[in-house]
C-alpha cells in the first residue's frame, strides 16, 4: 500500500527493498578499502536485478536505502551526488540490460554474457564519475586523488555487480 504521507509512488513495498537494499550497504561497508569505498559494493548488483526484472519503478527504494545508509558526516552536496550517481548507475545497468538481453532475464548463453559486462562497465563508471565530482564538491579528496578513487570505486561496484546480478538473473 502506498503512503500518502510522501508521494504517492513511495509504497510500502519500496520501503522493504530499500530495507533489503539497506543491508546489502552494510555488507559492502564490512570490505572497505579507503574511506568509505569498498572493494566490493552489492547493491549494484541487487538493485540493478530489481529494476531489471521488477521494473524501473522500484527506483525509490534505491534512493531510501542509500540515503539511510549514507555517512551523515559527509558534505550535503557529496550525499547527494553519490545518491544520485548511485541511482544513475543502476537505472543505466538496468536500461543497458533490457536494451542488449531483451526482457529475459537469463545469462544462459555465451554471448550475452559480454553484453550484461558492457551494461555493468558503463553504468559502474557513471557513478564513478559521479561519485568522485561529488567527493570534489565537498572537498572530500583533491584532484591528486581521483585517478585512484575513481579505479577503486568503478571496480568495487563492478565487482558487486559481477558477484550478485548473475545470481540474481
Amino acid at each position: 500500500r502506498c503512503l500518502s504521507d510522501w508521494s504517492s509512488d513511495v509504497c510500502s513495498s519500496d520501503l522493504l527493498f530499500a530495507a533489503v537494499y539497506y543491508v546489502a550497504v552494510q555488507g559492502g561497508y564490512a570490505v572497505k578499502l579507503t574511506g568509505a569505498i569498498s572493494a566490493v559494493w552489492p547493491p549494484v548488483g541487487l538493485a540493478a536485478g530489481v529494476l531489471y526484472l521488477a521494473g524501473l519503478r522500484w527506483w525509490p527504494g534505491v534512493v531510501l536505502g542509500n540515503l539511510l545508509a549514507t555517512d551523515r558526516s559527509l558534505p550535503t552536496v557529496t550525499i547527494v551526488g553519490q545518491t544520485a550517481g548511485n541511482l544513475a548507475e543502476v537505472l543505466v545497468i538496468a536500461i543497458l540490460l533490457r536494451r542488449l538481453l531483451g526482457s529475459d532475464a537469463t545469462v544462459d548463453r555465451l554471448d550475452r554474457l559480454p553484453r550484461m559486462l558492457v551494461a555493468i562497465a558503463v553504468g559502474t563508471a557513471v557513478s564513478a564519475l559521479v561519485g568522485n565530482l561529488s567527493l570534489l564538491a565537498g572537498g572530500v579528496i583533491g584532484w591528486h586523488a581521483v585517478p585512484t578513487t575513481f579505479r577503486t570505486w568503478w571496480l568495487g561496484d563492478s565487482c558487486g555487480a559481477l558477484v550478485l546480478l548473475p545470481l540474481i538473473l
